[in-house]
């Protein structure tokens, strides 16, 4: 999306506990799930590794500043 200029926008909710890990286990290759969600996890900075905005949220009052941002 971002290396052909897609508008479009991505939410993750990670709380790191409904389907996720809280820490990442020593062979992460082996012990992992694909799906997992690990806490902490900054998915912002690898949406900005790829050229693209991302925020990071934790309190749900900035969410919508946030996600109406251009």
């Amino acid at each position: 999306m971002c290396r052909y200029g897609m508008p479009a926008k991505i939410v993750v909710f990670n709380n790191g506990g409904s389907a996720g890990m809280e820490e990442i286990p020593n062979d992460p290759m082996l012990k992992m799930r694909p799906n997992s969600l690990i806490w902490g996890a900054r998915y912002d900075l690898m949406m900005q590794a790829f050229g693209g905005h991302g925020s990071y949220v934790e309190d749900p009052k900035d969410f919508v500043a946030r996600l109406t941002r251009r």
